[in-house]
């Protein structure tokens, strides 16, 4: 499962310890602190599913969202906040992402999150019947 994550050091620790507790080893997590190497690092080795900060460096993260959402339409990407509003999450619908969370995670809310995947995987499907 190959995983790209656009936030600050502490967001990239925080969701990579939580996906590491669900996939353990079979976690291929990648830490992006800027958006140029975010999209270059994706054209070398494609994604199983993105998050990004929306808030990060400005509005940055929804940027790229809007961005991958235009060079890869067919992939799973979710916007990720320290704070919610209505506002945030229908602009994240409008652009197709698959969910938008609130941080801190924790492994149900991730696992809400893969089960509505807009392109579910058998990794994650597999992971979300094994919870139930």
């Amino acid at each position: 499962m190959t995983i790209y994550a656009y936030d600050d050091r502490k967001g990239l620790k925080m969701l990579e310890e939580a996906l590491r507790s669900l996939f353990g080893e079979k976690l291929d997590f990648h830490g992006f602190y800027g958006t140029a190497e975010f999209l270059q690092a994706a054209k070398k080795q494609p994604y199983d599913i993105a998050f990004a900060d929306v808030d990060f460096n400005g509005k940055s993260g929804m940027l790229l969202i809007g961005e991958l959402n235009k060079r890869y339409p067919r992939s799973n990407f979710i916007g990720v906040t320290n704070s919610g509003s209505v506002l945030m999450a229908l602009m994240l619908h409008q652009i197709h992402a698959s969910d938008y969370l609130i941080k801190p995670y924790d492994t149900e809310q991730l696992l809400e999150s893969f089960a509505q995947l807009r392109y579910p995987l058998a990794e994650t499907r597999a992971l979300c019947a094994e919870a139930r």
